[in-house]
């Protein structure tokens, strides 16, 4: 069985026990939307291994976009920009790294626990008509029969446990070295500032992904940091977004694997939504349609219940 190990420090090299960390600014940025603190989450329950239930939670803004990431000591690399506006390319690559380490610690976490894989006894949970389905059709299916047998099957339960930990902790070498290899562009990247409502990018013949962003000159009052899955072909990929509020302005980052790239209609669609104020904010809210982990203006779902007073969300404080 694998140990997947969630308490170091995401900084490359780092040893150090992690701390929690905000993906995005408490002071400046969760602040600017919050009402007395707090704001309102969309964290769904999970009510089964494949399904979640919508649900909308009252949470302080000391825990929003918060999870354990980095160590006290690498925390400090982030201090201009949990002080000041992201305001030049070296901000934006810095919040991005900062963004895709706090969405995977949280996404792996979730992970581990939904499936127990650092339990060193859970592979017992594993039912002999799994371990049936497992063996089928690969080259130890005449092992099936002998799952009546206790040893066999325990034997049948260790494996499976140990291909899913295998397969989780090397998303988590590739995810790893992705960060590095951002870390690194923050680090060498030229700083240029970043102009007002004008759809940006940043890529390098290198690096295989593509940096997208956008400052509006007025606020959106939600705060969001989270990992899209999809497909590319026969290919998973993964889109890293974020949204960072601030009093009078909005900074949208998001980062694609450069094989979406190819898709002449996904990239028109992507033009469009940054050509007016209005598609921003419907641009926003289409990747909130298909995410967790957003952090949203009290007020703003208050005037959604008055809305929608058969929404299929329920609160926690109704």
């Amino acid at each position: 069985m694998t140990v997947i190990d969630t308490r170091k420090c995401m900084y490359p090299n780092c040893f150090e026990n992690n701390v929690k960390s905000h993906a995005i600014s408490r002071s400046i940025s969760l602040e600017s939307i919050a009402e007395d603190s707090h704001l309102y989450s969309f964290v769904p329950r999970q009510n089964s291994r494949d399904t979640k239930q919508p649900w909308l939670k009252r949470v302080s803004t000391n825990k929003a976009t918060r999870h354990h990431c980095f160590c006290d000591t690498h925390e400090e690399e982030f201090k201009n920009i949990d002080n000041h506006e992201i305001e030049n390319t070296k901000d934006v690559l810095l919040q991005v790294y900062r963004s895709l380490c706090v969405a995977f610690a949280q996404e792996r976490s979730s992970m581990i626990n939904l499936h127990r894989l650092n339990d060193a006894k859970f592979y017992r949970d594993i039912s002999a008509e799994k371990a049936e389905e497992f063996l089928r059709g690969s080259e130890y299916q005449e092992l099936i029969p002998l799952l009546t047998e206790p040893k066999a099957l325990e034997i049948v339960q260790k494996k499976m446990m140990f291909l899913l930990s295998e397969k989780i902790d090397g998303e988590c070498v590739v995810f790893e070295n992705l960060a590095i290899r951002v870390k690194l562009l923050s680090d060498t990247i030229e700083s240029k500032e970043i102009p007002y409502n004008e759809l940006q990018t940043i890529s390098f013949e290198s690096f295989d992904h593509t940096i997208f962003y956008y400052k509006a000159d007025f606020q959106i009052p939600v705060a969001l940091n989270t990992i899209q899955h999809g497909r590319a072909g026969s290919t998973e990929v993964r889109v890293y977004t974020s949204v960072t509020p601030y009093p009078e302005s909005t900074v949208i980052i998001s980062m694609l694997p450069n094989s979406l790239l190819g898709d002449q209609v996904l990239v028109d669609k992507i033009n469009d939504y940054f050509s007016s104020e209005h598609k921003v904010v419907k641009y926003v809210e289409s990747v909130m349609s298909t995410s967790d982990g957003w952090f949203v203006k009290e007020s703003v779902i208050k005037k959604w219940q008055k809305k929608r007073k058969n929404s299929f969300v329920r609160t926690a404080c109704s």
